[in-house]
């Protein structure tokens, strides 16, 4: 290995040894000392340690060329001899020397370009994505919290049952997101394991027995401290009223306090009235059998009334109106739990409902789950009645959710208006479900047949939601990707994206009105930035060679500290020419366009490329031997 390329490399490692050490005790003192050294990286316990790794990776990479730089201005001022030039008995021995220099500098441009397109990217993906499980972890531990103190204050059996089943799905999505926390951590309030475990003994516990409240039964009626000849001569009225419209249940109440009335006092030794005993007795059995009969025949009402509603839900559900099934089979549910046909089809019309309704409860319990908020953008292609460049139309989305099972929006508004200020259409809608450029409404109670349809707040001649005759709300056009509204609604920097997704998305963001600017910056700097750095090395290797010391060969240890103090110096020289490079770059951008600056700015790169080169050529050619 010719001994330019050897000594420089040896430099190389040696100060990234020394500058991933400081690194490292940067790092540890942060972590066991968060208030002096590194802030604290957000990270769950489980995935700390690879969070830490990638911290280091990326701040190393970061640090690379200001460390390239140092060696080779360690290397060319201090350490390498003119003997270690190949200048002697060879042709044109410039050009030997500026060929092995060369080869260095492009060996670090090109792993600059491997750490600036590659490494740095998916690192800083990475860290985002641990800090996002993070705050969803958070937000899901603090949902669960807040229902479990509604749970805890919950009376009704039937509530206190919605309120588990809403636990368990938010501990499900919590053993998703944690797989490996099984256990009780100082960062976690709970156990989600064991929680979880206990939910759905009480759920299924509740199921099996089918633990409901009774209705309330009516309160005892105070006795009647009316004389007893009265409270009969009342309930005798009462018996003159036609069967179907008598208070039988009255009836009985003072019949039987006038019974217990005599039997007591005859116990007690007092005379007793036959006459009012008998008439007691008579209206007592005279009530019961009304009642009795009543009973019977509102039961024998009910049961026909059960079947022939049974057979109207099964005929909807083999005629495919799996919706009115679903809801005809709730209520026979309700009615009779031990219906096995019942529970078994409403289950099926649930699946099949699934695939096309959304419901309102489920959706609740799923954007516990945090997603993109707020994110407001104009519609690029409206479904407008006449097509015409003074109608606008914008979107406003509360929160978007973007899962394995599809793409959900959560307060979804639509405002279409003139440039004059003249609102034409205005509606809302709770949730929807976003597929292949189209949003859904289709939104339903889960416990009840009650629809959540859009909502009209205005609407003009021509500006409809609903066509005419259309009772479902319609689909709503949409020719947007949800990677761009994703990429719009994030607060991360540019960097945060890689170069393929600002590539792939750059005609979809400029539809919806984003200035392309800034990630035509990005995109220009990223892919110039190693064309850059080797102009930079080779103006840092001939004004290194041009400082030397005059005690070239042996560093001196004064100068050794150099090995910690010019990555510092060098790492600030590099970010103010990323700066300037940034400002450079966006300016070329916006008065020339994309194809003229990039152009530009390459050609500018390799001309200074050449120029260093000549001079260095001329500086090695006053050293060559005679």
């Amino acid at each position: 290995m010719p001994r330019i390329l050897a000594r420089t490399l040896w430099i190389l490692v040696v100060v990234t040894g020394i500058w991933a050490s400081l690194l490292l005790l940067w790092l540890l003192i942060g972590l066991f000392w968060p208030g002096m050294g590194q802030p604290q990286i957000m990270a769950l316990p489980e995935d700390a340690l690879k969070v830490w790794i990638a911290h280091f990776l990326l701040d190393m990479a970061q640090a690379f060329p200001a460390l390239f730089l140092s060696s080779i201005v360690l290397a060319f001022s201090f350490v390498l001899k003119p003997t270690d030039f190949p200048m002697e008995n060879r042709s044109l021995p410039e050009a030997k020397t500026l060929s092995q220099i060369s080869l260095l500098l492009i060996l670090g441009s090109s792993f600059l370009a491997f750490l600036v397109l590659f490494t740095e990217p998916v690192a800083r993906d990475f860290l985002a994505q641990a800090a996002y499980k993070v705050k969803q972890t958070s937000a899901l531990e603090q949902a669960f919290m807040r229902i479990r103190n509604e749970d805890s204050q919950a009376r009704d059996p039937e509530e206190k049952l919605v309120f588990g089943q809403e636990e368990s799905a938010l501990l499900q999505r919590l053993l998703l997101l944690r797989p490996k926390a099984r256990f009780f951590t100082k960062s976690s309030p709970f156990d989600y394991e064991f929680e979880y475990q206990i939910i759905r003994s009480h759920i299924e516990l509740e199921k099996f027995f089918d633990l409901r409240l009774l209705p309330k039964a009516q309160s005892v009626q105070a006795g009647d401290e009316r004389p007893a000849v009265e409270m009969i001569r009342s309930a005798e009225r009462l018996a003159e009223v036609p069967v179907f419209e008598r208070n039988d249940y009255q009836i009985n109440h003072l019949a039987y306090q006038v019974l217990l009335r005599l039997i007591n006092g005859e116990d007690q030794g007092l005379p007793a009235n036959e006459e009012l005993l008998q008439k007691a007795k008579a209206l007592i059995t005279l009530s019961w059998q009304d009642v009795s009969e009543k009973t019977l025949s509102s039961s024998e009402r009910r049961r026909a009334s059960y079947f022939f509603r049974k057979g109207k839900s099964l005929g909807d559900y083999q005629f495919k109106n799996y919706l009115e099934a679903y809801y005809g089979f709730q209520e026979l549910h309700r009615e009779n739990p031990q219906d096995a046909e019942v529970a078994r089809y409403e289950g099926l019309a649930l699946g099949h409902l699934q695939k096309t309704v959304l419901f309102a409860e489920d959706m609740d319990v799923l954007f516990q789950v945090p997603g993109w908020d707020n994110v407001a953008f104009r519609n690029p292609s409206p479904d407008l009645p006449i097509q015409d460049t003074d109608t606008i139309e914008l979107v406003h989305i509360g929160r978007l959710l973007d899962t394995s099972q599809g793409t959900f929006v959560k307060d979804f508004e639509v405002l279409r208006y003139r440039k004059d200020g003249t609102v034409l259409l205005h509606w809302t809608a709770p949730y929807g479900k976003w597929v292949n450029g189209e949003v859904f409404f289709n939104v339903w109670h889960k416990n009840r047949p009650d629809p959540l349809y859009p909502k009209i707040e205005l609407q003009t001649e021509g500006n409809h939601l609903y066509k005419t005759g259309e009772l479902t709300p319609p689909p709503y056009h949409l020719q947007i990707h949800v990677d761009d509204l994703a990429f719009l609604a994030q607060n991360e920097l540019p960097e945060a994206w890689g170069t393929f997704d600002l590539m792939s998305h750059a005609a979809d963001l400029k539809s919806l009105g984003v200035d392309p600017l800034p990630w035509q910056t990005e995109f220009v700097f990223r892919f110039l930035s190693p064309l850059a750095f080797l102009a930079l090395s080779f103006a840092t290797v001939f004004v290194a060679w041009l400082l030397r010391s005059s005690a070239t060969g042996k560093m001196p240890w004064i100068w050794r500290s150099l090995v910690i103090i010019l990555p510092l110096i060098l790492g600030g020289v590099v970010e103010v020419t990323s700066w300037i490079m940034r400002l450079l770059t966006s300016g070329l951008l916006s008065k020339f366009g994309f194809a003229t600056a990039f152009v530009s700015l390459s050609s500018a790169f390799v001309g200074l490329m050449v120029a260093f080169l000549v001079a260095s050529w001329v500086e090695l050619s006053r050293h060559r031997p005679r």
